[in-house]
């Protein structure tokens, strides 16, 4: 990174700044800014996590059966898959311990919000940590759980099936009794565990052949899945270098540069400014969006991106841009026409950067004991939205969050503070504020903060925010195609 820093514009006196822009207001919008984050995180972050999902049960429910499949095939994949499957897509959440872990959680959550909590959703958690219990030989924890569950309203019926199926008595449950494993959400890795198991005690050995080999065929379905993503990784990889290749020779021959003007920094309390009032307007949002719900009005969250690219759009066009300056000069967006094919290139090795080296973050965080909850990074409208929901999601994860953030954190916030830090320190803030903005764990953060300090390295090198808004894109592209595919 070039450890110059511009001379010009650095700040400009107080009393030239607009009212809104002056210290004490920006001091003031600032501080406001982080009490609303702390009250927005005080269950993402500070409380329990669960509670950011709408449906907890069902939604893990889904997460750990597909995962469970999922491993299950990969153990018999040969070595170098299992490897490429690491890099290419991370560690998979949900071995079995860990599974039984994030059902103890949720109902933990449940036992703190009885008042709030469905019976049925909790005899449902509790069912499927019996399953996983009993599946992994922890018989005594199975069997006490298995009481508790009997003690529900929702699970006595349930709670006779699993006592048939895990313990030592042989009496077989009622009709009545049975039909209970038909209230289960869906047919899934515990869900046929436990068919299974009844099917064995039944003495009705092809049916236990018949789940058994629907579980495989479920599995290898994941597999291959995940074996076509791994091939897209790769393909885009060569792809992006060739591209690189050619686009660098290209480029060298005829001494082009990828834009056709790398413009002059703002003033950096304008810049500053620009960016805190950008992020308190969509704060506003977010608790106008919570307060309204409050009263049973629904707004849809996927416009919040929207209306707050439009804000500071109008921000960044009032304030930071002179009459010599255009929005796409300011931001290395008039990419010249011979540079597009360079463009492509950065985009698709900035992708493959961010992607592994996210993974590989992820994967020692993991080995360390930060694992994210099972909740981050999902979006429940992928999992059971309607398709004009999953469309509305996806639009929004892939054009106007990218726009929205590269433009605010890299083009407008970096930009401003690397003309009064450099370029090393502002690269970290900045970095750190974008990680700090998702309310993410530890090993989130982390996970975040590289893909951060990526998208601004390359903005400071290339002068163009197109590379990163780009790449950001596809990340986002590839993050909700896996849920539709592996979760819906």
């Amino acid at each position: 990174m070039d450890a110059e820093t511009p001379t010009s514009y650095q700040s400009v006196p107080e009393k030239a700044l607009p009212l809104a822009f002056s210290s004490r207001v920006i001091v003031a919008i600032t501080i406001v800014v982080v009490l609303i984050s702390i009250y927005l995180s005080r269950e993402s972050v500070l409380g329990n996590r669960n509670a950011n999902a709408m449906y907890p049960t069902y939604s893990l429910g889904r997460v750990v059966d597909r995962d469970l499949e999922l491993d299950a095939a990969l153990a018999k994949a040969p070595e170098w898959e299992r490897f490429l499957q690491k890099i290419f897509l991370g560690p998979s959440f949900s071995w079995k311990d860990d599974a039984i872990e994030a059902y103890r959680d949720l109902l933990e959550y449940y036992q703190s919000q009885p008042a709030s909590t469905d019976p049925g959703a909790v005899a449902t958690a509790r069912a499927y940590l019996v399953v996983l219990l009993a599946e992994v030989d922890r018989s005594d924890e199975a069997q006490a759980e298995l009481r508790l569950l009997a003690g529900l309203s929702e699970g006595e019926g349930i709670a006779a099936v699993l006592r048939f199926a895990y313990g030592t008595n042989d009496l077989k449950p009622t009709p009545s009794e049975t039909e209970a494993i038909y209230r289960l959400p869906e047919r899934g890795w515990t869900v046929d565990k436990l068919r299974m198991r009844l099917a064995a005690k039944a003495g009705d050995l092809q049916l236990v052949r018949e789940i058994e080999a629907e579980l495989i065929n479920r599995g290898q379905r994941w597999k291959q899945w995940a074996l076509l993503f791994t091939v897209l990784n790769i393909v885009l990889l060569v792809s992006g270098l060739a591209g690189l290749v050619v686009a660098l020779a290209m480029r060298r021959k005829s001494n082009l540069s990828l834009t056709s003007s790398r413009s002059t920094p703002w003033p950096w309390q304008l810049g500053f400014g620009v960016f805190m009032w950008s992020v308190f307007s969509r704060q506003v949002l977010i608790l106008t969006g919570g307060f309204l719900e409050s009263y049973g009005i629904d707004m849809p969250y996927q416009l919040l991106n929207v209306v707050a690219l439009l804000f500071l759009v109008a921000l960044i066009h009032r304030y930071l841009l002179a009459s010599s300056l255009t929005f796409s000069g300011a931001f290395g967006l008039d990419i010249l026409p011979r540079c597009r094919l360079l463009v492509i290139g950065l985009s698709l090795i900035l992708f493959e950067v961010e992607l592994v080296g996210s993974n590989l973050i992820s994967a020692a965080m993991w080995q360390l004991g930060f694992r994210a909850h099972w909740t981050e990074g999902i979006d429940e409208d992928l999992f059971w939205g309607d398709w004009l929901s999953v469309a509305l999601t996806t639009f929004d994860y892939v054009v106007w969050a990218p726009l929205f953030e590269e433009i605010a954190f890299r083009g407008v916030l970096y930009t401003s503070l690397r003309s009064l830090l450099g370029p090393v320190v502002a690269c970290l803030i900045a970095a750190g504020m974008y990680s700090g903005w998702h309310f993410y764990s530890l090993d989130g953060f982390m996970v975040l903060m590289w893909s951060g300090v990526v998208w601004t390295v390359a903005y400071e090198r290339f002068g163009s925010l197109w590379p990163t808004i780009l790449s950001h894109a596809l990340i986002n592209l590839i993050v909700v195609g896996g849920f539709l595919v592996f979760y819906r």
